[in-house]
């Protein structure tokens, strides 16, 4: 197991390499899973927001007024959650929306925040992005910033 895991990061760590440069936002994001072509946006096991496969979505206090701040290398670790999206479990559907970024893509929001993965998180449950630089958050139900300190991802039932 723990071969596996020092194969995996190692490639990982390769990968994501490979992706950085260029000053072109590339997106990590996984496949469309909704109905609308887009992630599901869903409470998780540990009370803050996930899309439909697990994979912790985080919010940027930079991106006041819900503009996204985030761009080049910042995108590079920080890729945008695509839009649209679709509302799951425990999700108000009336704070799922979008907003347009500069590259005209569209970025799911919640609240109003424009929603963010992270590169370091490689499995479901992963929470390596909460409080970085103490502006990365990941996203309460109530569309706001959790801020406290957060138990790992093998807490969270996955």
């Amino acid at each position: 197991m723990k071969r596996t895991f020092v194969v995996l990061l190692a490639a990982t760590t390769v990968w994501l390499g490979a992706c950085g440069g260029g000053g072109t936002a590339t997106t990590t994001a996984p496949p469309a899973e909704g109905s609308a072509g887009g992630p599901i946006i869903q409470v998780g096991p540990g009370g803050f927001l996930v899309d439909g496969q697990g994979r912790t979505l985080y919010l940027f206090t930079n991106d006041e007024g819900g503009t996204p701040s985030c761009y080049d290398t910042c995108a590079d670790d920080w890729p945008p959650v695509p839009a649209p999206a679709t509302a799951g479990d425990g999700v108000d559907p009336s704070r799922v929306g979008s907003v347009e970024r500069r590259d005209g893509t569209s970025q799911a929001t919640y609240g109003g925040w424009p929603l963010y993965y992270y590169a370091a998180d490689f499995v479901p449950g992963d929470v390596n992005g909460q409080g970085v630089n103490g502006v990365w958050w990941v996203v309460t139900p109530d569309g706001e910033a959790l801020t406290d300190d957060l138990p790992s991802s093998a807490d969270y039932g996955y």
